[in-house]
This record gives C-alpha cells, sequence and structure tokens, in this order.
C-alpha cells in the first residue's frame, strides 16, 4: 500500500495496530489530534516534518498534559507496527483517507468539527460517502411488519437516487441495505470494527465490485466492534447522512435511542421516527423531544429535510460539545479564539445576514481557502443557513470553461470553480438562487436582487470587481437610513478585504483589511494556504488530463422496450455532408473502415471521423441508444465516445460523430511474435505490462460511468504506444437499458452462449471475465487461457472451460504445444494466482484489483525482481547456445511425428524405433519446431 508521508504520520499518531502497551502508545483522539494539528498549521509545519525533524526543536512550544512529546515521539515510532498493518489491509482491499483527502467527507468536518475522525479506512466506492442518503436505526430483533416498512422505505430512497447509510451488523441494518441493493440503489455501511471480516461477506462482495456500496469505519479493520466503538459510530452515520429513520427504540436504552436523542440535541439531521403500539417504544419521547413522524413518501421526507437546513440556526450548538459527547476536549486558547472571533465578524452580522459571491471572486486561487476557512464557519457561527450563488455564475462559468475564445488559465479557474461549487453543492453548504437563463448580466442581476432583500437582510457580496463594489455602495439604498446595510468584500491571499467608498481614491472606492488573523498573515508564508493553493492547481493540470467525471448513467437490470424499426431516409455518401446535433456541418471525405453496422467515414475535421450505419442497421434503437450516449460529455481522450448524432439532409438521425483514434489494432499488433516485431520491435515484457495498466485505466473509466463494454475484444482496442490505447465501436457498450448485442469467443462468459445478447444485460461479472481473458492473452500474445492441446474450437473451449495451466512447476501435457508453458512460467506468482482465481474457480477480480497488479508488476519488472523477456528461453535467437535446451525441453518423433520430453538424446519417442542418424533427425526436428512459431 502507497502511502504518503503525510498520511504516515497521520496513521502513526492517531490509529491503532494492535494491542495498545501503554499510556504512551494511546493513539491521539480526533479532539486531541485537532488540537494538534491546528497548532502545527498555525506554525507552518506539516505533519511529514515529524518523520524527519528533531521533535524537540520542532515542537518548542507545545505544552499539553495529556498530548507530551513522549506520547508523540513513542506514537511515530511505530513504523514496523505501520508496515505490516498497510500490508495487511492492502491484501484485504482497502483504502484509507486522512483529513487532508479531497475525497474525505466534508459533512464530518462540517457537523462534528473537532471530533470528526482523522482517519478513515473503508472499501467500496468512496464516492458514495459524500453523496449523503437516509440513515435507518432499528433494534437487532425486528417485527414482521418493521421488516415490510424498512424494505418499502429503502426502495423509495433508491429510487429517489439517494442512498441508505446504516451501521451494517444489526438484523434492521442488513435488511435496509439488501433492500437498497437490490432496487439498484446504493448503501453505505459505517461500521464499528471488523471491516476486513465484514468486507468478504457473500452479502456484500458482489456490491462492492459493482461500486454500489462502500464499508467504512474509523477504526482499526482487524478489531472486533465494542459498545464504545458502537456509539461514536452512530454520530458518523447521523452526519453522513441527510435525515434518520428510527423505526424503533426502547427508552433510555445505549444505543439506538440515545443516539437519537443526542442527534436532536445537536441538531445535525432531521430525525423521524415510526409508531406502533409497542409498549417500551421509545419513539414515543423522541416526537416530544423534537423528532418527526416518520413517512414512505420520499418527497415529502425531502421536503421536510429542505425546510430543516433553511430553518435551523447553524451555531456553535450545532458542533460537538464536551456534554455532548462525555469526553474531555482538547485545549484551545479561549483568549486566541475570541481574538479571532471579533476580528473575523462585525457587529451587525446575524441569522439574517445573506451572503453571496460573484464570478470574479470564484474563479480567485485564493477562493477555495477563503470560502472553507471564513464564509462557512462565519455562516455556522452566526446562523447564517448558507452561502448564496446566483444561477446565473454557473451559466457563465461553464461557457469560459468551454468557450473556445477563452485562454488556457482563464479555463483552468472556471473549471475550479465549478469544482468549488459542486463540493458546496454536496456538503449541503451552497444555495442557487436565480433563473439561469436569464439575460441580463450578473452585475444587474445582483443590483435588482439586492434591491429586492435589502429591506429584509443584511446583504453581503464578494466580488474583485472594483465597479460593482463601487455601484452597490453608492446606490441610493445603502443610505443610512435604511436599517439593513450592504458589506462588499473581496477575496485575497492574506484573508478577506473590505470595499469602501472613498472619494479620494481612483475608483471612488478603497480596500480594507479584513479579518486579518495570524493565520493570513503574508510573512508567515503559511503552508496550509499555499499547499492549498498548489493542489488546487496540481489537480486543475490532471484533469486536463483525466477530466472530472460527468454525472453517471442509472443502473439497470431490466432492458429497455427497445424499437429495432428501420428508419426508411437517405444514406449519406463521400463527399456529401451531415450536421451535428448543434447545425454544424462536416463533409464525408473518405472511407476509414467498416465493420458489420456501418462504415467509417473521415470528416473535414481532422480530429473528427463519423459512423454512418448500413441501412439494414439504421434502427430507431441505434439512434435513441446514441441520443443516450452524448448526453453524457466524456471528456477522457482514449475513448472515441459519440460526441453528437449525425443528422443528413433531412434532419434524421444516420449515424454519430465521435474523436479520431489512431494506432494500431491490438490483435494485429501485438498477438503474435512477428506481428510484434513488426509493429513495436523494441518492446521488452514491461512495455506489455504498461500496456495492460493504460488499457484498464481506460475501462475503468467507463466502470465509474456504470457503462459495461460488453464487447471486450482486441480488434476495438487500437494502441499507439503503451502508454496511448483507444477504445472505439463505442455505441456497442451496454449503457442503462440498451444492451450490448454483439460479442465473440473467447471473451463471451460461458453462460452468455446460449443466451440471446439482444434481449440480455450484462452483469459485472460477464465483464470481470472478459477483462481476465484480455489481460491473459495480451501477456501471452494472443494465446486464449482456454486453449488447451486436444482441444476444440474456441467456443468450446470456453464452454468446457478446462484451464491447462498450473501455479506449481509441474509439467502439464494439455498445455498447448509452444512457448505458452514458458511465458506461463516466467509470469509473478500473484498473477499466476488470480488467473487460477478466474478460470479454474470464477472468482474473477475486479478491474481495479486487476491494475493493482499491474502496478506491482509493472514495479518488479523496473527494479528487475523478474524476468522482462518477452519470449521464453525457447524462442532465442542464437540457436547454438540454446539448442541443447530446446531439444531436451520437447521432441518430435522422426518415425510417428509426435511431440514428446525425454533427457537422453534418443531421437524417437518410447513406442517407436528409429534407425536415423541422431545429428541430422536433431536438425530435422530443430527445422519442424521452429516451424511452429
Amino acid at each position: 500500500m502507497q502511502l504518503s508521508p503525510n498520511c504516515q504520520a497521520i496513521l502513526l499518531l492517531t490509529a491503532s495496530f494492535g494491542r495498545v502497551v501503554d499510556q504512551y502508545e494511546q493513539p491521539l483522539s480526533p479532539p486531541e489530534w485537532a488540537a494538534f494539528s491546528h497548532w502545527l498549521r498555525d506554525r507552518n509545519i506539516d505533519p511529514t516534518h515529524l518523520l524527519s525533524e528533531d521533535l524537540t526543536t520542532l515542537l518548542d512550544g507545545w505544552l499539553d498534559p495529556s498530548v507530551t512529546l513522549t506520547r508523540i515521539e513513542r506514537l511515530l515510532g511505530r513504523g514496523i507496527g505501520l508496515g505490516k498493518a498497510a500490508e495487511r489491509w492492502e491484501k484485504a482491499g482497502l483504502w484509507i483517507l486522512t483529513q487532508s483527502c479531497n475525497s474525505y467527507p466534508m459533512r464530518l468536518k462540517l457537523k462534528l468539527g473537532n471530533f470528526a475522525p482523522p482517519v478513515l479506512f473503508g472499501c467500496g466506492n468512496k464516492n458514495l460517502l459524500k453523496q449523503g442518503g437516509v440513515a435507518i436505526f432499528g433494534p437487532r430483533t425486528i417485527r414482521e411488519e418493521d421488516v415490510s416498512y424498512t424494505k418499502k422505505l429503502a426502495v423509495a430512497v433508491s429510487n429517489y437516487k439517494k442512498s441508505i447509510i446504516s451501521g451494517g451488523t444489526r438484523d434492521i441494518d442488513i435488511t435496509a441495505m439488501r433492500a437498497a441493493l437490490n432496487a439498484n440503489g446504493t448503501s453505505i455501511g459505517v461500521l464499528a470494527g471488523s471491516l476486513i471480516k465484514t468486507s468478504v461477506l457473500e452479502r456484500y462482495r458482489q456490491y462492492l465490485l459493482e461500486n454500489t456500496l462502500v464499508l467504512v469505519t474509523s477504526f482499526n479493520p482487524e478489531i472486533g466492534v465494542n459498545g464504545n466503538n458502537a456509539m461514536v459510530r452512530n454520530r458518523y452515520i447521523y452526519c453522513l447522512s441527510d435525515c434518520a429513520v428510527i423505526v424503533d427504540s426502547t427508552i433510555k436504552k445505549r444505543g439506538i435511542w440515545k443516539g437519537a436523542a443526542e442527534n436532536i440535541k445537536c441538531k445535525w439531521v432531521p430525525t423521524f421516527v415510526k409508531l406502533n403500539n409497542n409498549s417500551n417504544f421509545g419513539n414515543k419521547i423522541l416526537l416530544k423531544m423534537g423528532a418527526n413522524h416518520a413517512t414512505l413518501d420520499i418527497h415529502k421526507l425531502y421536503r421536510a429535510v429542505n425546510d430543516f437546513k433553511a430553518t435551523k440556526p447553524v451555531s456553535r450548538d450545532n458542533t460537538a460539545k464536551k456534554s455532548d459527547f462525555g469526553v474531555k476536549p482538547a485545549s484551545v486558547n479561549r483568549k486566541s479564539d475570541n481574538e479571532f472571533n471579533s476580528r473575523y465578524a462585525t457587529e451587525n452580522w446575524s441569522t439574517g445576514t445573506r451572503i453571496f459571491i460573484d464570478t470574479s471572486s470564484l474563479m480567485e486561487d485564493a477562493a477555495e481557502f477563503t470560502v472553507w476557512q471564513f464564509i462557512i464557519p462565519t455562516c455556522r457561527r452566526f446562523g447564517i443557513p448558507s452561502l448564496f450563488i446566483v444561477k446565473s455564475v454557473w451559466v457563465e462559468l461553464e461557457r469560459l470553461e468551454n468557450s473556445s475564445k477563452s485562454n488556457k488559465q482563464v479555463k483552468l479557474r472556471a473549471k475550479g470553480a465549478l469544482k468549488l461549487i459542486g463540493d458546496l453543492q454536496d456538503n449541503n453548504v451552497v444555495t442557487l438562487i436565480g433563473d439561469e437563463n436569464d439575460e441580463d448580466s450578473t452585475d444587474h442581476i445582483y443590483f435588482a436582487r439586492f434591491a429586492e432583500l435589502r429591506y429584509k437582510y443584511q446583504l453581503v457580496l464578494f466580488t474583485q470587481d472594483m465597479s460593482v463594489a463601487k455601484k452597490l455602495l453608492s446606490a441610493a439604498f445603502n443610505i443610512k437610513n435604511y436599517s439593513n446595510q450592504i458589506e462588499i468584500f473581496r477575496v485575497h491571499a492574506d484573508g478577506p478585504e473590505r470595499w469602501e467608498l472613498c472619494k479620494r481614491r481612483r475608483g471612488g472606492v478603497k480596500l480594507v483589511r479584513f479579518g486579518h488573523h495570524n493565520r493570513f498573515q503574508t510573512n508567515q508564508k503559511i503552508a496550509s494556504f499555499r499547499s492549498r493553493n498548489s493542489h488546487i492547481t496540481d489537480l486543475l493540470r490532471e484533469n486536463e488530463i483525466n477530466p472530472r467525471l460527468p454525472y453517471p448513467f442509472e443502473r439497470r437490470k431490466i432492458f429497455f422496450n427497445i424499437d429495432d424499426t428501420l428508419i426508411d431516409t437517405s444514406i449519406p455518401e463521400i463527399g456529401e455532408i451531415v450536421e451535428d446535433a448543434n447545425g454544424r456541418p462536416f463533409r464525408l471525405t473518405e472511407v476509414v473502415g467498416s465493420g458489420g453496422e456501418g462504415t467509417i467515414f473521415e470528416t473535414s475535421d481532422p480530429k473528427l471521423v463519423c459512423k454512418i450505419y448500413r441501412r439494414e442497421h439504421l434502427k430507431v434503437s441505434n439512434v435513441e441508444k446514441v441520443k443516450l450516449m452524448t448526453s453524457r460529455k466524456i471528456g477522457c481522450e482514449n475513448i472515441c465516445w459519440p460526441v453528437s448524432l449525425a443528422l443528413n439532409a433531412n434532419g434524421e438521425g444516420v449515424g454519430f460523430i465521435m474523436p479520431k483514434a489512431i494506432g494500431r489494432e491490438l490483435r494485429n499488433s501485438t498477438f503474435g511474435k512477428r506481428r510484434l516485431e513488426e509493429s513495436f520491435p523494441h518492446w521488452t515484457r514491461l512495455h506489455i505490462a504498461k500496456l495492460i495498466s493504460s488499457i484498464l485505466d481506460a475501462i475503468s473509466y467507463l466502470h465509474e460511468l456504470n457503462v459495461i463494454l460488453g464487447d471486450i475484444n482486441p480488434a476495438n482496442i487500437l494502441v499507439k504506444d503503451e502508454s496511448n490505447v483507444f477504445l472505439v465501436d463505442c455505441d456497442s457498450y451496454q449503457v442503462e437499458g440498451f444492451p450490448c448485442r454483439v460479442g465473440m469467443a473467447p471473451f463471451l462468459a460461458p453462460g452468455l452462449y446460449e443466451t440471446d445478447l439482444h434481449s440480455t444485460l450484462r452483469t459485472m461479472a460477464h465483464e470481470e471475465f472478459a477483462i481476465a481473458t484480455l489481460v491473459f492473452m495480451v501477456l501471452h500474445l494472443g494465446k486464449p487461457p482456454y486453449t488447451y492441446k486436444g482441444g476444440g474450437d474456441l467456443v468450446n473451449n470456453v464452454k468446457v472451460g478446462y484451464f491447462p495451466y498450473s501455479a506449481n512447476f509441474q509439467e502439464n501435457n494439455s498445455v498447448p504445444v509452444g512457448p505458452w508453458g514458458h511465458m506461463w512460467q516466467q509470469l509473478p506468482q500473484y498473477i499466476k494466482l488470480a488467473f487460477l482465481d478466474a478460470f479454474k474457480e470464477e472468482k474473477y477480480k475486479s478491474i481495479g484489483e486487476w491494475r493493482e497488479l499491474m502496478e506491482r508488476y509493472v514495479l518488479e519488472l523496473n527494479k528487475g525482481e523478474v524476468s522482462d523477456e518477452l519470449y521464453a528461453s525457447i524462442l532465442k535467437e542464437n540457436e547454438s547456445d540454446h539448442l541443447e535446451v530446446l531439444w531436451t525441453s520437447l521432441r518430435k518423433c522422426y518415425s510417428c511425428g509426435k511431440f514428446f520430453k525425454q533427457k537422453r538424446s534418443e531421437p524417437a519417442c518410447s513406442d517407436c524405433v528409429s534407425r536415423q542418424d541422431g545429428k541430422a533427425t536433431r536438425a530435422v526436428h530443430w527445422k519442424a519446431f521452429r516451424s511452429l512459431f
């Protein structure tokens, strides 16, 4: 497991790796870590410095009776324990999130503050942690009516595209999660321990591989569950959800009832309870404490959630306190905290304040830092419901990102601003208002909007535009006779600055420093801001290669009612014009290639090609599928995804336009020794391993969009080099209810040969079989895995399912004649075992697991720990040096013509008698042997 130095330091200080020897090896609690990390950040000390520098000098000034220097040194000295634990976690397929990771759920930080867990262990789709959902709580033993209610609620939540969140251990938890997952929904299991043990359970394994489930815990994934951990776990469930439904609870019983009471008191999320006639029913008391009646109407449920967000005071009372948790909070310098508050806020800010942010401020480098470090904490402190953004700002940012007139820097800043808005939406701390189709400029919208709201709210705007600041501050509605004033601020790296009117200054306004806290001072070169800012820049650069994923397609288990009616219209030919959905014309210049359904044409745009369906394949279903596919903008350059429907002169769809791919077909460039030498003569085994990683990366991108390729075959993969591959013929992929209607042996799973592909939706298991087959064939230069000596055709071999290779060095007479056995033997043991699991036990690796295996293989090849030879020793060019090896490895009987293995020098098998000269026979045998390749 590759852990960054920052992650290693945090794990050493906060995570448990086994039995605690004494008090000095007790990991830091969340509040202890929060206080220590804040102290480090204020002094420009990164956690990675703790691993390499002298702690006595580095931590000079740190005073805390519980977190002593000795304790920190002992915790950081557990490197061996961390290494062994990380190895076990890697084998179990776990990932780790620290609070500095982008994937760490911001909900926990905002709602729990210092009590947010510093480290999360998990497996499955980590992106689900940011999406929210409905938490369901109930006892271990439940009645039939509660089971029925839970299943109906879980299905309703899944249909609403939200996740079910639960503890994953009780009967009610398992019932809710299964119901949601069976309804094509998603689920989050927040565990109190035993993550590794739970992740391998049969009831969860399939959904973890399909990325519809995530299991997460803040505790050592190898330890069991205890009562204290379960109570803390419940808080995380509440804070990750949008609301909580209590199916049943017992009055004042430790666990569900106390957790619900704590949530009502802290006001993390709204609580709903189901009523029945249970005499020991605690939900009635929860109603009196402020809970609401539960309902199966999910729309009504979320309307109540939205009302809760709009009306609840987000103040200090909503964050974790000592009385709420029964845990002594970390030491805090109250004097500096009061100074911080006085410098940060003005006297007239209150729950009636509304804060807006403009396009120009969102595009600043310091925008994310200002929003998360100043605006959102200020909203929480004064009970301001949320940050407000006008919808036209979103539209303007999208226009800047996609406009051809925008330079590269503007596009990067616009993309970063859109990501920031998306993160704010994920954490429910922003509200979009107004009409996105408003034709007025954003400045006019602010002026009109402020004119409407000035009597009701105190208004705050963040903008970098001096003219907008002057216009709003100079307007007639800002006269002091009005009770509600308007304040305008500017985003700045050293802290927010306030615009004020000043006739002596050019432009009529001046800037006044506001909220100048010590963490904003320039002379300290704040590491937190620098690291955040550089991270944003790196992320934007990375997005140029790996763009942010669009909204994924729906997961379906039932195929659409497909209309295969032929479309009677004209089919464009060479020289004719087609148009895309926006009316842009393209001339068809020449034929690039043709397939079973259509012809590929070059167009007047050198970067785009057009596929035109043949008349017998121009069906309504094909056009509708292309329309669905073009509804998502796929930004991965390695996937030739349809970008627009191609329209003929009558305006009817006849095909689609897609990016142009370059390279050679995989089967014609790497499948076979001669082909590989002609296409890539300098390649070694390292290039092959890198090629597989590149292919898996492209397929993984589509899997994250819920696209199943189905038709995986080497003819649909073009290779430019080991790092650049292109997936073509994308319109055959399975998308939502449109199945993949084609497939070829040996990539079709055994169960698909007897089915109608036109009406069958592939599963991820079918896909993983094809991926395992593809990886095997690339490593063996095109040899299918189920081919064996004496076997039949490819289809029959797959149906029989006989895999002739073994993990040990024992010979197998069924291995195909040729170098394949030697190629197999030079593979690392962990890759052999992966193939054996797939082709003998039908336990397929996920694409993520294959990617990890290939990364490990590439690393070992780079270090020289495994053989880098493409071919086994029997294919060496220097025949004189290796003739004896060849001869003793495999012989052909001169009499009967059969190959046989024998270490002695006889030229014939034991069943034949040969009187030919041994030397002459050897030459004949060598010639025959070489002809096999």
